[in-house]
């Protein structure tokens, strides 16, 4: 109860930094960004009681704050909005989907540098385009892709392969994913380790990993994963723990959700990223 009490008052008041108010009011431009993204942090990981209005707030924020004060630091917040939109939609049913993809493009044209951005919309584009059976579409998001991981592999296959596992397997994206997780490299700490932003990344990774060589019917890969999870640091208080023993107990029965299918039905509905344990897996502490 201390730790949850101490956590409390750093999300309120930061480390060491001034405090913001809790509505974010009364600030300058640029605080009002950093309070927004403060804001984000606390109903991402934790608080996700606050997520739809830490959304709302957020929208209110990028209403007022114009373009030219900090386009850096707006972009990162429209992306936080989105964000937060896709959570609502997949792990509490609240349908945010309208500003999601128009947010992404704003973070883009804003800071064009930004090279974490691009496989998000990616992400939705593939989806979107597929489930609209827009063809065209569809092949000009697959193009680009390899493009747009390479700006920033180590972060960006994770991004945009939970999404191409989804796809039939007859458009050779669950596949392609599979081959982007194996030459995958770990380059940063955050991948090595739990973070304050990612609490339990490792076991987190694994069922990544796992879910993919599922959906491609591998299941000894699967199995393999799914094990390692449960030994990867922090799994003993990760809160889908017992998610993946309940998942090992019948893994054949898991990967057939995938194998029935053939190779034209879709998964989307059935990865785990599309699922109300998208965000949280990871990200989340309860």
């Amino acid at each position: 109860m201390r730790f949850r009490h101490a956590w409390a008052l750093v999300l309120v008041l930061g480390c060491g930094e001034a405090p913001y108010p809790a509505d974010c009011s009364d600030l300058d431009h640029r605080d009002a960004l950093a309070c927004g993204e403060r804001r984000f942090w606390e109903a991402h990981t934790e608080r996700y009681e606050l997520r739809e209005s830490t959304h709302a707030l957020l929208s209110r924020i990028l209403e007022t704050v114009p373009e030219g004060v900090d386009d850096v630091a707006l972009a990162r917040l429209y992306f936080r909005r989105a964000a937060l939109g896709i959570e609502l939609v997949l792990e509490h049913g609240i349908d945010r989907t309208a500003s999601i993809v128009p947010d992404l493009e704003s973070a883009i044209r804003l800071d064009p540098t930004e090279a974490k951005v691009p496989p998000w919309l990616d992400s939705m584009e593939l989806v979107i385009a597929f489930g609209s059976g827009d063809d065209a579409r569809l092949d000009a998001v697959v193009e680009r892709l390899d493009a747009n991981v390479a700006r920033y592999p180590v972060g960006n296959v994770l991004s945009i392969t939970g999404t191409m596992t989804g796809l039939p397997l007859d458009t050779g994206l669950p596949q392609r994913a599979v081959a982007m997780l194996e030459a995958w490299e770990c380059t940063e700490s955050w991948c090595r380790e739990n973070t304050e932003r990612a609490p339990y990344s490792q076991p987190g990774l694994a069922v990544h990993w796992a879910d993919a060589y599922a959906r491609v019917g591998d299941t000894a890969k699967a199995r393999e994963h799914f094990e390692a999870a449960l030994v990867a640091d922090g799994a003993d208080r990760w809160p889908y723990r017992g998610w993946v023993e309940n998942t090992l107990a019948d893994l054949d029965g898991y990967v057939a959700r995938y194998t029935e299918l053939g190779d034209e039905g879709s998964a989307v509905a059935l990865v785990y990223a599309n699922g109300p344990q998208g965000c949280t897996l990871c990200h989340g502490v309860r």
